[in-house]
This record gives C-alpha cells, structure tokens and sequence, in this order.
C-alpha cells in the first residue's frame, strides 16, 4: 500500500496484524512510542519491501529496504539504505554513553542480534553522540560479523582526524585483534578521555596485533610510530614505542616495553590486572601488623624492572618532571604478602620544588628497617632542605618512622623528628610524635618535649576527617600548641595558642631587619558549612625592631562569617602612652582585595627603620606625629595623610 500518513504504536500493530506482525516485530521498537508513517509499503508473511519516513519520539527515521525471512525476525535478511536523523539510538539500545545520531548508511546483510548479526555497512555518520561528544563526518566502509568488525573507518571530526583499517574480533572464547590506525589529531580532552589537563593533543601511528579472551591473557604487539603530545605545557615528540605481551607454558606472563624517550624494560608475573591495585595496597599495608588485607586469588606475583625517561611523567603530570635514569624494580607476592621496591632518580621537578638524588627502598620481611629514603637536597624558592633520611621499622601494630635533615639556605637549621602511625580499633589511621627535636636559629625546640599521648593526628582512610590532638612545639618555659578538628570541608575548629614565645626565635633572619618581644594570645579559625568566624587576638610585649623598644603591641583581627571581610585594632603603647594604631577593615571580592584603614602615629620612632634603606642612607632619627588614610589594596596599597617629624634626621 501507499500510505500519506499513518499513526501508530508498537502494540497496535501486532494487535492490527497479529499473523504477519505478531511474533514478527522486535521488542525493541516499543520504545519507539507513536509514530508517524509514510511511504510505500509491500508486505507478506515472508518479505517486507518498504520505502517510508518515519517521525517517532526518538527522532526521525528514512528507509528504503527489502526485507526477506521476516517469519524468523531475527536472523533476518535486508537491503538498502537507512538515514537518521537526530535519533536518540542510545534509548533505542539502553546504552546510557551513546546519544543522538544523523546518518546515511547502505546495508546488506542479515540478522538483529548479536549472535547472528552478518552485514555490510558502508555510508557516513554525520553526527553521533556518544560518552559526552558529538561525534561528526564519520565514514565506514566494512563488514559487521559479530562480534568481528572488518573494513575501513575514517573520522574527519574537527577533534578526531583519523583512519582505521582492520579486523576487531570480540569472540567470547579468543578475541582476536589485526589492525592499523593513523590519527593525524586527537584532541582527548575535548572527547572527554582525558579530563587532568585542558590541552591533551595526540597524534600517531598504532599497529595492533594481539590474541586473547581478555586484558589477562591478551598475547601479542603493540607498535606506535611517529608520536607527538601536547599539554598545557610543552609539546612532545616520542621515537617509536612497543609493547610485547607473551606467556610461558606455566601462563607466566612477560611485558616487554621498548621506548627509549618513555619506558624501557620488563614485567613478569601471574596476576589479574583487576587485582593489581588489591595487591600494591596489601603490598603498603604489609607494613602494619593490624591491617586487614584485600582478598585475592591464589598464586599471584609481579616482578618489575623498569627505567622511567624524562618525558612520560611530564606528559601526564605538567608539573612534575623526571630526569633520565629514573628506575624502579620490585617485587609483589600476593600469597607471601612479600614486598620489595627500589627507587632511585638523580633529579625531579615537582610544583616548583627541585629534588636531587633521590633513594627509596623498601623490604616489609627485612627485621632490621622496613624502608629507607634518602635525599640530597629538598629546594624552593621560600626554604632548602638537604641531607635528608627516614627509616622505618615496624615493631607489634606500630609503623615508627625516624627522620633527619637539615634546612635553610646554609644547612644551619637541623631537625630529628621521630614519629609513628598505627590504625586504631575504628580502622582510622593515628600519625604521632615522640619526643622531638627542631633547631632554629642555635635554639633547640622539642616536639613532644613531655612525650604525652596526645600530639597526634587522627584521620580516616579517605583523609576527610582530621582530629589534631595538641601538638606542641616548646622551648624552656616557651609554647606553641595547635589542636582542631576538621571533617570533610564543610567543617573546621583549629586553634594555635602562643605562650611567652620570644618572637626572635620563631621568625627568619632577615637582611637589615630583625625582631624581638614576647608572643601570647591564639589564632581561631571555625567554619560551618558556610558561616565562617576567624580571629587573632595577640599581643606582643617588649617588641622590637632591630634591636629598638617600640613597646607593647596590642594586634586583633576578626573576620565576618562570610570570610570577606576583616576588622583590624591594634595599637602599639609604651609606658602607658600610645604611639601607634591601625584601625579599620580590609575588605575581599574573589581575588581581589581593597582596604579602608586608619594609621595614627605619636612621637612614633623612625630609627628602627632606617636599615631598611640600606647603604643610602644611614644615622636615620627622629619621631613621626599624625594621621593617614590607606586604601588601595595589599599588593598595592595607597596612603593619604600628614606625618610631622620632630627631631628627624639622617645621613
């Protein structure tokens, strides 16, 4: 028949027809709902040849087909031609990642399930959605045999331009894989396959050739040629890289990887790789007598030899780089629970920090220490550590961990810090210090000086929930406690308390500048969700500045409960009489900062300052008296005023 318009449903046909549509329609086209038909349509119990358009609630549908053996729907026989157009496939087929999808394809074949699913597909696909991407102009030419895919696909999608030529074999028993793919240009954060950088742009030659029922018995090569990546950082070039996967007649298996600018070297084992994980987290927690271990399948171990080059690291990690003879080995027996890793680097890179000739290793059966780390030298910018060491032995439930260094710019600083981890009855971790020792500036500071059970920290294995146990930092009748308690980020109660800390002690030196008095008051910090409520409240008597008695300082600060803006007093008196405030607010919107503050000096002295022109000027004295204004913001503050000098003078 020829039909201008016909509206109907899955059910209503079969129930229209029920001899020749009965049993002959697939379930799957209920999901279509109403649709509207027309078109020419010839149909028998035998044979259906229909040229018709098709408007459903999926989307729109053009066919023109001869469909033979309908009494056996499945195994099916069609020709022709099918076009969708914005057609919601992933619906149609329950497949959450798969979207709409505009296409042109010539079919010729047979079947519509899995099992005896045999056509010929070529034509192109001008738009599919799929995990998050519009896919467009996508071209196919090949045979579909499932679960085989044999023939030709090329992409000319502005994030994907690239031609595959080839057989995929999915059989449930050996899945078999032979082909070649170019891709010219890949840009995989904009397909959604790599979302750790906003610029990941690849591009290669892949030959494959493998066997295997799944990823843990998978045997053959992998060859990528003619390799560039570019990330937020750099742009790379690789020589050509391959990977051979073989098993021995005991199913040992042997990776070897051959990339002179990536990896070289080999992995031997018996493992699932579903359980790799499983098994370097009972590797690490083999250090700790109370851990409770993964559950794994008999008979699995991993041995690895292999030289990281500079370039693979960076490529994921932009921020962290690796020099040349990077290398790791080790050992992993599941049912020994045996660990062993070697690390060694001459040289990494990492947030800005250099670290030089670095050495781990680690035996979890060795009775003397469980593992040594040294490193040379620790730099940034603000501090520099060198001669760093940490071993560590575990001794009942208790990992103890003693480490020594040295830092500051000449290695004058030194610290000898011994601490401990266990896990508690709660499966929480406990990270604490036994008695310790810091050096700052000639004076000798104790972590734990009592060696009392608090000074510890308490958190869960998904390190959301934090509760500081009183760690205190001490020096003669001198204290520094800090304590709080932090779950996820929507909630915090810290508190740093001062007790009669000389301020020349905890603060660096300084060229021309340097500072002394007593530190007591405490720093509170509390959020809930997001009520926020911060507030200093210090004080420091007798202070100084190079070696000069200003007097006592009296500094407060609170913020408000949306944590944008805070109140500023301080005042500075000497024997009764003030010679200096700072008053007002120094207000936040995002990144930016804007302050609104009042400065007011009496007699207030100038010679603590004159250092600070350095080789200028010199001799500077005298007393300011007067008020100022200052706005702008704190990288660039603006004053507005008049200061009188009285008996000022310099050289």
């Amino acid at each position: 028949g020829n039909f201008d318009r016909i509206t109907s449903n899955y059910e209503d046909l079969k129930s229209i027809l029920p001899r020749i549509l009965g049993s002959n329609l697939p379930s799957v086209l209920a999901k279509l709902g109403n649709v509207n038909i027309a078109g020419d349509v010839e149909l028998t119990q035998k044979y259906i040849n229909a040229n018709v358009t098709m408007l459903s609630q999926l989307g729109y549908l053009e066919g023109n087909l001869a469909m033979q053996n309908i009494n056996n729907i499945d195994n099916a026989s069609y020709q022709g031609n099918i076009k969708l157009d914005a057609f919601d496939l992933g619906t149609l087929l329950s497949q959450n990642d798969i979207g709409k999808a505009s296409l042109d394809l010539d079919v010729d074949g047979k079947g519509f399930t899995q099992k005896l699913l045999n056509t010929a597909i070529k034509g192109k696909i001008e738009k599919f959605y799929y995990n998050g991407y519009n896919y467009q102009n996508i071209t196919v030419d090949g045979s579909m045999k499932m679960p085989y895919y044999k023939g030709y696909f090329n992409s000319n999608d502005p994030n994907l331009k690239m031609d595959f030529d080839g057989t995929i074999d999915l059989s449930f028993k050996a899945k078999n894989y032979d082909f070649k793919t170019q891709i010219d240009y890949a840009d995989l954060y904009a397909l959604n396959l790599y979302k750790k950088d906003s610029i990941s742009i690849f591009k290669g030659n892949i030959n494959f050739k493998a066997a295997g029922n799944s990823v843990d018995d998978l045997a053959g090569k992998l060859q990528i040629n003619d390799v560039s990546y570019q990330n937020s950082k750099n742009s790379y070039f690789f020589d050509d890289f391959e990977i051979v996967s073989s098993f021995d007649n005991d199913r040992v298996r042997t990776i070897d990887i051959n990339s002179p600018d990536i990896v070289t070297g080999q992995i031997v084992g018996k493992y699932k790789v579903s359980q790799v994980q499983k098994m370097v987290e009972n590797a690490l927690g083999s250090l700790y007598a109370n851990y409770s271990p993964n559950k794994l399948e008999k008979g699995q171990f991993i041995n690895f030899d292999l030289t990281l080059h500079d370039k693979i690291v960076e490529v994921f990690v932009p921020d962290v780089k690796i020099s040349e003879n990077t290398k790791l080995k080790g050992k992993i027996n599941g049912d020994e629970g045996k660990f062993v890793f070697d690390f060694t680097s001459p040289n990494i890179i990492a947030y800005e920090n250099t670290i030089e000739n670095v050495n781990i290793e680690i035996d979890n059966k060795n009775p003397l220490y469980n593992a040594y780390i040294t490193v040379d030298s620790i730099k940034n910018n603000k501090y520099k550590i060198a001669d760093f060491n940490l071993i560590n032995v575990t001794l009942n439930d208790t990992l103890f961990v003693r480490t020594e260094f040295k830092g500051g710019p000449k290695s004058e600083d030194s610290y000898d810090l011994n601490l401990y981890h266990t896990i508690n009855e709660e499966k929480q971790s406990i990270l604490g210090f036994k008695k310790s020792e810091i050096k700052f500036k000639d004076y000798l500071w104790f972590i734990n000086e009592g060696e009392t059970n608090d000074n510890k920290i308490v958190f869960d294995k998904y390190l959301k929930n934090f509760n500081f146990e009183k760690l205190t930092l001490s020096h003669n009748n001198q204290k520094i406690d800090f304590f709080g308690t932090m779950r996820d980020s929507t909630y915090k109660d810290f508190k740093l308390t001062f007790d009669d800390v000389d301020l020349n002690k905890v603060t660096p030196s300084l060229d021309s500048l340097s500072f002394g008095g007593k530190v007591n008051g405490n720093i509170t910090y509390k959020q809930d969700r997001n009520k926020y409520e911060p507030i200093s409240n210090l004080t420091i008597d007798s202070l100084k500045i190079n070696q000069f008695l200003l007097g006592d300082l009296d500094f407060k600060i609170e913020g408000n409960e949306n944590f944008n803006q805070f109140k500023v007093n301080s005042s500075l008196k000497q024997e009764g009489q003030e010679h200096f405030f700072l008053d007002g607010n120094v207000n936040f919107v995002g990144q930016q900062s804007s302050l609104d503050l009042v400065a007011g000096f009496e007699k207030f002295n100038l010679a603590p300052f004159g250092s600070l022109l350095g080789n200028v000027l010199s001799d500077v004295r005298g007393n300011a008296t007067g008020r100022a204004t200052i706005g702008g913001s704190l990288t660039e503050p603006e004053m507005d005023g008049r200061l009188y000098l009285n008996d000022a003078g310099m050289r």
